[in-house]
């Protein structure tokens, strides 16, 4: 049991320590809130910008 403790432990580091693991740990997060955000912030935008409108009765 020890042995495939150490296995794991080896391959678990070894994958943590790779850049794409750590450059994904920082732009997932990134990501998921700009897809949070970004819907909101441009709904918000686009309801400012149609409320203002000029009505012309003839």
């Amino acid at each position: 049991m020890d042995k495939v403790m150490a296995v794991f432990i080896r391959e678990y580091l070894e994958r943590v320590r790779r850049k794409s693991f750590i450059i994904g740990l920082i732009l997932v997060p990134l990501f998921m809130s700009a897809v949070i955000v970004l819907p909101l912030w441009l709904s918000r935008v686009e309801a400012e910008t149609a409320s203002r409108g000029l009505l012309l009765d003839a």
